[in-house]
């Protein structure tokens, strides 16, 4: 996720590998505003700047991050000063993905067994990445979106 023009969020059928694979490493993890329940709504980036002239700087400052990009050459980047902006950014837990919240509890509950060492393994071509961390093993296939986590010997 991160800095998105338009505040969009990962596919749904993407969310749960791209879950494991930050979940599954060894660092700390940085989950998004919502995802950890399949947030549907998107996350803009907004301000609230009592200063006119700062808050015209980042209205600025935005549309010209996103110029350059042509798939944003149609679409107008949300006003960060624009109350609306920040009324679409609320998080609705309330909606969420119970399976998707599940899946998220099960893999921070393991990160707390598992050995910091790690190895990996990556098939470009198939798009599919293994990382092995002490008696588990995990299976991101990115062209399928499927994630297995399976222990090995």
């Amino acid at each position: 996720m991160g800095n998105r023009a338009l505040g969009d969020r990962l596919p749904a059928a993407a969310r749960r590998v791209a879950a494991a694979c930050v979940l599954f490493a060894p660092h700390v993890p940085l989950l998004f505003q919502g995802e950890e329940h399949g947030e549907q709504g998107p996350f803009q980036f907004f301000t609230d700047h009592d200063d006119p002239a700062i808050a015209e700087a980042v209205r600025e400052g935005r549309r010209k991050e996103f110029e350059r990009f042509e798939a944003f050459g149609r679409e107008e980047v949300p006003d960060p000063q624009a109350r609306e902006t920040f009324e679409r950014s609320k998080v609705h837990p309330e909606s969420g993905d119970d399976e998707l919240r599940s899946f998220y509890r099960a893999l921070i509950e393991t990160r707390a067994w598992l050995p910091k060492e790690v190895q990996t393994e990556v098939d470009e071509g198939a798009k599919v990445l293994r990382v092995r961390r002490g008696r588990l093993e995990l299976i991101a296939d990115f062209a399928h979106t499927t994630v297995e986590l399976k222990e090995v010997g």
